[in-house]
């Protein structure tokens, strides 16, 4: 039987290092490996799959919002189905990949945020949540406290917490921090007007 999972996780918590870890070694195993990226991350160049943590990196093929991946996969040998930035997949596409994997075409593994800074969910992470069989939580510690995060904020140039703007918005380090909710709570407490 083949299999569905999404390993998601905050900011820095080691989701394409996980990633480029899994690929190399069924790679190496001789196993047919396909990746893909979101056409709309070019942090490290269109294609590339790229870690924080040494700057380890990958090639990948891109989706955007129009792909196919049931037409990709048709007349193909594939093992293992690999996607990042998953949170940035469209329900239908997420549908076609519950279909690859339940039809036992090919596993298919998603890696991707669960929420935006604003603590709501991607269309595709709120998709793979509901249609795929596995969740696996990738964890990192709050870039404040050191408890364990559980949210993405997004930040100005002095750290300052931002509730404002479009959801999606690439960035890097700089212009995101995981932290736990207790970090949260005390910047959401001091934005309630009373």
């Amino acid at each position: 039987m083949k299999e569905g999972v999404f390993w998601y996780g905050t900011m820095s918590s080691g989701k394409s290092l996980t990633l480029i870890t899994k690929v190399y070694n069924f790679r190496k195993a001789n196993k047919i490996v396909d990746v893909f990226t979101f056409s709309g991350d070019y942090r490290y160049g269109v294609g590339r799959i790229t870690t924080r943590f040494g700057k380890q990196s990958i090639e990948a093929k891109t989706y955007d919002e129009n792909f196919s991946f049931k037409e990709y996969v048709k007349d193909k040998k594939i093992d293992y189905l690999f996607i990042d930035e998953a949170q940035f997949l469209k329900t239908w596409q997420v549908m076609e990949l519950f279909f690859i994997y339940s039809l036992g075409i090919c596993n298919v593994y998603c890696f991707g945020l669960e929420t935006d800074f604003k603590q709501d969910f991607f269309e595709g992470s709120s998709a793979l949540i509901r249609y795929f069989t596995r969740k696996e939580e990738l964890e990192t510690i709050c870039s404040r406290c050191g408890k364990k995060a559980k949210f993405n904020v997004r930040v100005d140039k002095e750290r300052n917490i931002i509730f404002e703007g479009k959801q999606i918005e690439i960035g890097g380090d700089g212009a995101y921090e995981a932290i736990c909710p207790e970090c949260l709570a005390r910047t959401l407490q001091k934005n309630i007007k009373s």
